[in-house]
């Protein structure tokens, strides 16, 4: 009786409202409100049972521990009794608070014991906990938990068996429907197999056919236990190891699941394995193969997990914490000699040696091909670190990190990779490899190791792989982690202080040391004349790289910030740097490839840091004039140019355009300094308070600066290429660039004077306008390639000097992009996409080329155009804008496989349903005067849009217009695909338009293309009938009118009579009449209306084609004594298309009146007949 009571109470507990969540009532005082009376009543009616709830439990155990075989007749008691007690025990389990509470979890566990083992409660709560385990996700842990104490407790596994038949008997549909359900069971499980091993295997086989079922959820959890059980139940039991070989079995094919969720649980089981050691010797190879080809899955977390699993292999690796590929061969080559020898000699001793050695041999066999698939699979994880997930690109980068730990050597293929990673937007990313790169090469306690991890970074490295470090390089060096010894290391290993280092090592550290001086020009400051002495001493002719270096890290003296480079002292023109680089520039003894660069570098190094740099530059351009043309007299150039030295001539040709440049910069740095200046003083003299309202209004100051400027940009043109020593020799240029005469066939030489010439124009606009011509000329006939690629990247510049010049020009840079060379496609691309994405040139019909660059064989180039329209579509509407152009353009000038690859990557950019709509619309005006391939291309398109409810309506409006294209199967075929897809995400209202649209595409499928049938009608023409004729035909038939329009009547194409039809004739039916051979006649309706052209069909027509007549037609044709003769009808009908302009083939339009009526009298005649 009191069990039944607290259940009660239990249940209308339930009912009322908690105490805990109002909130405690103070007690009553003189100044307390008086509680209301919904709140008094809530306070009495309320049963805090929180505290009471481990006490009722215990007193229920406390119940079922005694003796209560003795109450009952039967000494057995009554199974209503123990059922109560098990729904109080329910009633605790569904409420989640109570759950969370630990004693009252274990005070239900051993209430719920007692149940099960004493008192037979068994089959009640199996069917109980699968209840609550499908509800709540809540109950996974205390069910587990429950079932893990009532199998040690009572020593019996009847409760845990139980319960895994119950969940091995719902069937795979049902998991499939409830996914909740099917998520929390196999959470479930997962967790009973960790806390009772023994007990899941005894009824594994329960489990094993939900592998073959449709919920993954439960065969990913069956696939988890597997790995479970091999290592916590058949790692130590020899006995069974037919069993884990079937385990293993198993876990191999479901790494080829088709639900990705199940293939990346069964990577992350064989990596749990892995962990453990638990994979057999003979299945290594196996199951690093199938790691290595799901690194190629379609999903990014099946490519992790396998990435993890590769990872894992390596670093639970049974063959060492050195894998070194040469050494391994090497070794195993040394152990194959030894075991080869022991074969030769027989000796009975020596057999126990021998099989050693065997192993020794076999375990190296299998390390060599251990470390030569981590080789193959670093390729495919390099492509890693350009993936879109960041998470991915991390994983990445920390799986080369784990390999360059153990020494493999292909790693490093992967680290340089990396470099380009630090210029990555997203900052987890960037963080990764500063971080990664920190580990790789900081970590070392010894700074000149540290030093020298840097220096071998620079060995091998391209350009963009130095760009790259020095911007890694200048984030170090901001956050601290490069140390004053480190760099004080690396200064000793370029001054060669250090023992054993070499002339290559340190050149690196010079490379290092400016890298580092980005971030900290005070690192350069106090070792000018160590830079002097080592870099620009003798040491640089050997090595011209060395005085490159040296160049680049004195012009990091100059500071970025402009105040800062404002108050930038400039050296003294007679300090020994620049003696040092004039000998530099002037010298003829260094190797002609390598000098470029040096003296290119050290013109921008005298500009960048002399007080009069100008000077300097005239002096080397003076003297070394002299020694090329004695006479400087322009009319014996072209005769001291023949005699010249072709190196000499080279250098000399470089030196000048670059000269130029760089004073048209200095120049340029020079204004702005002056203005600058000129600002400061008018403000203070003048402040803004002071200027008149007017003199703001006209912008008379800006307009005053603007021709300061202009003649100070005049002046810098006429000073650099007039009537002065650099002007001379712009006609030597000229004459050397277009080879007059075939006189300067050096590829050196030309590729210098064409050089100098797109300087010298950048510097003049008369000089540019002069030798456009001849630049272009080049452009298009110079055989080699490295003419062309610097002629696209002069014309960039010159496109910003001089717009209005280069723009009549453009169609013959765009024509670059088809160049049979890569360096000028990829230069001519990387221009454009500046040009255009700064807004320097509008954008024409040509941009189709750079859409062609999607296809280029070179990925390179394909990339670079993809990353161009990727910024390109940040601007609202860019590619909405040139999308119809760009689909006529592409479908007629390249293959029909590149034009579908283009478009699908450009429609990806269409997102908005504005954009859609009008795409819809602009794109089928387009079919009608379009070809066969810019059709097939125009349909196409559109089944790559997303329709939505008002593109749809407009497609099937606009369907008169591509209804005539739909014979090639290949376009019906894209109407079909658009149909279906809107079908499955159409709304209702929108099944109509869909149906609509569907039946005018069967039908025109159904009955060809009606143009064709218009055609054919109009070559036969019927004879005209005489009246009397028409009226015996009437007459002769009104007795069978009742059954005329049951006839069958086709209702295809659209038929032409006249030259000129209106858009209604064109959609009125043909009434076919296969027996007597006839052409098919316009079938007639009861009063021959011409319907304007917004209108398909008239109201009386309509029953006509269906085959069924109206009352109105029944009406008219079967009243004999009609007042309306035949005669006044075509009258009538003649009189209503006054509106419509009909030609007809006939001078006298009343005879074409007249037609009608005849042809429509025979048609009914021949339909009743």
């Amino acid at each position: 009786m009191y069990i039944f009571l607290l259940h009660w109470f239990l249940v209308q507990s339930k009912k009322l409202p908690s105490t805990t969540k109002s909130k405690p009532t103070a007690t009553r005082g003189k100044g307390a409100k008086k509680p209301k009376k919904g709140e008094e009543e809530a306070e009495v009616h309320s049963w805090d049972q929180d505290s009471q709830k481990e006490q009722i439990l215990s007193q229920l155990t406390t119940i079922l521990d005694l003796d209560l075989y003795t109450i009952w007749r039967n000494n057995n008691p009554e199974e209503p009794f123990t059922d109560l007690i098990a729904k109080i025990g329910y009633f605790y389990m569904e409420d989640s608070a109570s759950m969370k509470n630990k004693s009252i979890r274990a005070s239900l566990n051993t209430l719920m014991s007692i149940l099960v083992i004493k008192y037979g409660q068994l089959t009640g709560i199996t069917q109980s906990l699968v209840h609550f385990i499908n509800k709540h996700e809540f109950m996974i842990t205390p069910s587990a938990e429950l079932v893990e104490h009532v199998t040690k407790t009572g020593e019996s596994s009847q409760l845990a068996g139980n319960v895994i038949r119950e969940i091995g008997k719902t069937s795979s549909k049902d998991f499939e429907r409830d996914t909740n359900g099917a998520k929390n069971i196999s959470s479930f499980l997962i967790e009973l197999a960790e806390r009772i091993p023994k007990e899941i295997l005894s009824n594994i086989s329960v489990l094993i056919p939900h592998l073959d079922g449709e919920a993954y959820q439960i065969r990913s959890a069956v696939i988890q236990i597997l790995g479970v059980l091999i290592v916590k139940v058949l790692s130590s039991s020899e006995s069974s190891l037919e069993t884990k070989e079937s385990f293993l079995d198993i876990l191999e094919e479901r790494v080829r699941d088709i639900k990705s969720f199940s293939r990346s649980r069964a990577l992350q089981t064989w990596e749990y394995l892995v962990e453990n050691k638990m994979i057999p010797t003979d299945r290594d190879e196996s199951v690093l193969d199938l790691a290595i080809g799901r690194l190629q899955d379609t999903t990014v977390h099946t490519r992790k997990c396998a990435l993890s699993l590769v990872s894992a292999f390596v670093t639970y690796n049974r063959y060492g914490p050195i894998l070194i590929l040469s050494e391994l061969k090497d070794r195993l080559k040394l152990e194959q000699a030894k075991l080869k020898n022991m074969k030769d000699e027989e000796d009975a001793e020596q057999n126990a040696e021998e099989a050693k050695q065997l192993k020794v041999v076999q375990i190296l066999t299998s390390a060599s091909k251990f470390v030569e698939k981590i080789h193959s699979s670093i390729p495919i994880i390099c492509q890693f670190l350009a993936s879109k997930n960041s998470t991915e690109v991390q994983d990445a980068i920390d799986f080369f990190v784990v390999i360059h730990s153990f020494g493999i050597q292909e790693a490093q293929t992967g680290i340089r990779k990396m470099l380009a990673l630090v210029w990555s937007g997203e900052a987890p990313v960037k963080e990764k490899v500063i971080s990664a790169y920190g580990d790789l090469y900081l970590t070392i306690e010894n700074p000149l190791k540290i030093a020298k991890n840097l220096i071998h970074l620079t060995e091998g490295a391209n350009l963009g792989d130095l760009t790259s470090m020095e911007e890694l390089m200048t984030e170090m060096m901001k956050k601290g982690r490069i140390a004053k010894g480190v760099i004080q290391a690396l200064w000793d290993c370029f001054s060669m202080k250090v023992p054993k280092i070499t002339p290559l090592e340190s050149r690196g550290a010079l490379i290092v040391l400016s890298m580092l001086a980005n971030a900290d020009p005070h690192l350069v400051k106090n070792k000018i004349n160590l830079l002097v002495q080592v870099g620009l001493g003798e040491r640089w002719k050997e090595d011209a790289y060395v005085a490159r270096y040296t160049c680049i890290t004195l012009q990091k003296l100059v500071p970025k910030d402009k105040e800062e480079k404002a108050a930038f002292k400039r050296l003294n023109p007679k300090h020994k740097l620049f003696e040092n680089l004039s000998e530099v520039i002037s010298d003829q003894s260094v190797n002609q490839t390598n000098w470029y660069g040096c003296a290119e570098q050290a013109i921008s190094t005298i500009y960048a840091l002399s007080e009069n740099p100008d000077r300097i530059c005239a002096k080397i351009v003076q003297d070394l004039a002299t020694n090329l043309f004695p006479s400087l007299n322009e009319d014996s150039m072209q005769q001291d140019l023949l005699q010249c030295s072709v190196s000499e001539l080279s250098k000399f040709f470089f030196i000048v355009g670059h000269v130029a440049l760089k004073q048209l910069v200095h120049i340029e740095e020079i204004q702005t300094e002056l203005r600058r200046r000129r600002g400061d003083n008018h403000d203070q003299k003048k402040t803004k308070e002071n200027r008149t309202a007017i003199e703001e209004e006209l912008g008379v100051h800006a307009a005053q600066e603007e021709t300061e400027t202009e003649r100070l940009q005049a002046f810098a043109e006429r000073e650099i290429i007039g009537n002065n020593l650099i002007g001379i020799f712009g006609p030597a240029v000229a004459l050397v660039s277009s080879n007059a005469g075939k006189k300067f066939n050096d590829q050196s030489l030309r590729t210098c004077a064409v050089l100098a010439l797109c300087k010298l124009m950048c510097v003049n606009q008369e000089y540019c306008d002069k030798h456009l011509q001849l630049l272009f000329t080049i452009l298009h006939n110079a055989p080699e390639p490295e003419i062309r690629a610097n002629i696209v990247i002069c014309l960039g510049d010159l496109a910003l000097r001089f717009p209005n010049l280069i723009d009549p020009w453009l169609k013959e840079v765009y024509s670059q992009l088809k160049d049979k060379d890569i360096k000028v496609r990829k230069n001519s691309l990387m221009v454009l996409s500046h040009l255009i994405l700064n807004d320097m040139i509008k954008v024409k019909g040509q941009i189709s080329e750079m859409a062609i660059c999607l296809e280029d064989p070179d990925p390179r180039i394909s990339d670079l155009s993809k990353l161009f329209f990727l910024l390109f579509s940040k601007k609202e509407n860019n590619v909405y804008n040139i999308l119809p152009d760009l689909i006529s353009n592409l479908s007629t000038s390249c293959s029909h496989e590149s034009f579908k690859n283009i478009m699908k990557y450009l429609f990806s950019f269409i997102k908005k349903d504005r954009q859609m709509e009008n795409l819809v619309d602009k794109l089928c005006a387009r079919i009608r005067t379009s070809t066969d391939d810019q059709s097939n291309g125009i349909f196409y398109c559109l089944s790559l849009l997303n329709f939505n409810d008002k593109a749809l309506k407009k497609l099937c409006e606009n369907s008169k217009l591509f209804l005539s294209k739909l014979g090639d199967n290949e376009i019906r075929g894209y109407i079909n695909s658009i149909i279906s897809k809107s079908k499955k995400f159409a709304k209702v209202e929108m099944k109509d338009v869909i149906a609509e649209l569907e039946a005018k595409v069967n039908h025109a499928t159904e009955d060809g293309d009606p143009e064709e049938e218009t055609k054919d009608a109009e070559m036969v023409t019927p004879k005209p009938e005489s009246t009397a004729s028409k009226r015996g035909k009437t007459r002769g038939t009104r007795g069978a009118r009742g059954g005329t329009a049951r006839g069958k009547v086709s209702t295809r194409g659209a038929k032409k009579n006249t030259k000129v039809q209106s858009d209604s004739e064109e959609e009125m039916g043909y009434d076919s009449s296969s027996s007597d051979g006839e052409v098919p006649q316009k079938k007639p309706t009861r009063k021959q209306v011409v319907e304007s052209s917004s209108e398909s069909e008239s109201e009386d027509e309509r029953p006509v084609k269906k085959g069924a007549s109206t009352k109105k037609v029944q009406t008219s044709e079967e009243d004999s004594d009609s007042s309306e003769s035949e005669e006044e009808k075509p009258k009538k009908s003649a009189a209503k298309p006054k509106s419509k302009k009909v030609e007809s083939d006939s001078n006298d339009s009343s005879e074409s009146e007249e037609e009608k009526p005849v042809k429509r009298g025979a048609t009914r005649g021949r339909g009743r007949g």
